[in-house]
This record gives structure tokens, C-alpha cells and sequence, in this order.
């Protein structure tokens, strides 16, 4: 079978390599890595599935092409690969190493088995998610969230595409603040990042945001895995930005818990100032509970 493989350059054509990793080394050139597979192509680049020769591990490289800039913006993009490199949850997607040859920033990251929540969602494509799934994945991204908050980070992109799921579905946020090394990369048009069905309301009418930017999108996934469709849609992307400025979304099914809905609606509360925070959302009796008793959120 046949497989696209990576751009790469010869080492003599290498630019900068920079190991995101304190002690050893790991792999300074594509050539460390064996590639397996494409994973996804998308907007960002592209990523593989590879394994490092060194030692047989699996990961994921992302791929991101940085031909047109210069020097200086190449190192500020690959500074903040380094600042993501430093973020240490159990709910966050690891970044291992990352290097630049003359045109690509390749990063070497955790590899998700399972896939991204985007196809565990079409998986039930007839069928409910159970509600304690639900609130397993809820938690473990606020839990993700609140963590990058504390770090001043804002994800900016939080979308069913780039939650990923391990072996045992516990979950991994990937691509944290990659869109701000896509704002160096001019990958961005005007501050809107990303699949239109996930941003909120401020970021469609251009005005500054916060990190209550990333409780919106965590509402449209919430809201997605209970319907198992996107929370706004609309025939074009114009008409879809203004519904969401709106701010009007279908309730959710009446088989789920009026607490879970509730969650839902605060997340999607239109006025950031309004809208609930991490620390609200972790502080509820009932999310409270299910994390103190059931610490490993084993809601198999």
C-alpha cells in the first residue's frame, strides 16, 4: 500500500532543530522516525502515525508548512511549540520534540489510539451516547482546561476534532494553542480559528475574548454528543455565524438529566461575563461528587 510520506530535506539543509524535551535527546530529523500511516489532513497540515527507530515508540508528527516566513517568525512559531511542550496534564495531548528544516515545523506529539471524538460521535450515529460517558469526557476536559487557564493559554480551537481518545477512551486535548503558532504560520484569517461550528459568539463579531472562549465550545461538544449533531447549522458559513451570534440551540433529548442540560446552557450562555468558568463548572455539587468519588472516572 501506498503512503504519502512526509516532506523532508536533507540534514545539510536543515535550518534549526530544537529538542522540547529536558534530558535526553530524542530525534533531531524525520529520518529518526519510520512513517506508518496518514492520520489527518486538515487546515493545519497534515499528521502521521510514525515510530521512532530508536526505540520503537509510537507517535503522532504534525506537519505544518512554514515556507513563506522569515527568520525571526519561524523561531517566535517554534517558541511557542516550546511553551506547549511545558504543559504537563493527564488530559492534554504530550508534545515531545519539535524541529524546523527549511520549510515545515514537524512536531512530534502523543499518539491517541482511539481516534478523535468527531468519529466516536459518528460511531453512534444511531444510537444515544449514555449520559455517564458524557459527563466522563466533560470532566476530564474541564479538568484539561482549567489546567492551560491557570497557565494563562487559551486554546482557541476546543472542537470534537481535536479531542482525542487513548486505548482506554480516556480523553487527550490536542493541538493546545497551536493556533497561536498558526497565527505566525498565516494559517489564520483574522482571529477566527478553526471549524466555524465550535467558536463563539465574540470571536464571529470580532471582539476580544477570553478563556470563557474555550467554555463556548466546550458547550457545542457537550451539546453535539447528547444530539449527536452540530449545535448550529446553517447552509452557509454567513448564516451559520449569525445563528450562532444569536445564540438560539435546540434543546437537548429528554432522556438526558436536567443537569446536564443546565451545564450545557450555562456553557452556551451568549455573554461571556455570564457564562460559566471552570472553576464554576468543577465546583458543582454533582460534577464535585463524581470527582471525588469516582477519581479515576471509570464510567465504563
Amino acid at each position: 500500500m501506498y503512503i504519502e510520506k512526509p516532506k523532508q530535506l536533507s540534514k545539510d539543509e536543515n535550518i534549526s532543530t530544537n529538542n522540547l524535551t529536558t534530558g535526553k535527546k530524542l530525534a533531531t530529523t524525520l529520518e529518526d522516525f519510520e512513517i506508518i500511516n496518514k492520520i489527518g489532513k486538515g487546515y493545519f497540515g497534515t499528521v502521521y502515525k510514525v515510530r521512532r527507530k530508536a526505540d520503537n515508540n509510537i507517535y503522532a508528527l504534525k506537519q505544518i508548512s512554514i515556507s513563506h516566513l522569515n527568520q525571526q517568525t519561524r523561531n517566535s512559531a517554534i517558541n511557542e511549540v516550546q511553551i506547549l511542550a511545558s504543559l504537563r496534564n493527564p488530559y492534554i495531548v504530550k508534545y515531545y520534540e519539535s524541529f524546523i528544516d527549511r520549510t515545515y515545523l514537524n512536531i512530534i506529539m502523543e499518539y491517541c489510539e482511539n481516534g478523535d471524538l468527531d468519529t466516536f460521535i459518528k460511531r453512534h450515529v444511531n444510537r444515544s451516547i449514555p449520559e455517564k460517558k458524557i459527563w466522563k469526557i466533560m470532566i476530564q476536559v474541564l479538568i484539561g482546561l482549567h489546567y492551560i487557564n491557570k497557565k494563562n493559554v487559551i486554546h482557541r480551537d476546543l472542537k470534537t476534532m481535536n479531542i482525542f481518545l487513548t486505548k482506554d477512551e480516556d480523553i487527550r486535548i490536542g493541538d493546545m494553542g497551536l493556533a497561536k503558532v498558526l497565527d505566525y504560520a498565516g494559517k489564520t484569517a483574522h482571529g477566527v480559528v478553526g471549524s466555524p461550528y465550535f467558536i463563539s459568539p465574540e470571536i464571529c463579531e470580532r471582539k476580544p475574548y477570553n478563556e470563557k472562549t474555550d467554555i463556548w465550545s466546550l458547550g457545542c461538544i457537550l451539546h453535539e454528543l447528547c444530539t449527536l449533531r452540530h449545535t448550529f447549522e446553517a447552509t452557509s458559513e454567513a448564516a451559520l455565524l449569525v445563528k450562532i451570534v444569536k445564540s438560539m440551540h435546540k434543546p437537548i433529548p429528554e432522556h438526558y438529566s436536567r443537569e446536564l442540560e443546565e451545564i450545557i446552557n450555562g456553557c452556551l450562555c451568549k455573554d461571556p461575563q455570564m457564562r460559566y468558568s471552570t472553576l464554576n463548572l468543577l465546583s458543582m455539587k454533582g460534577i464535585y461528587t463524581l470527582f471525588i468519588y469516582e477519581p479515576k472516572l471509570n464510567f465504563h
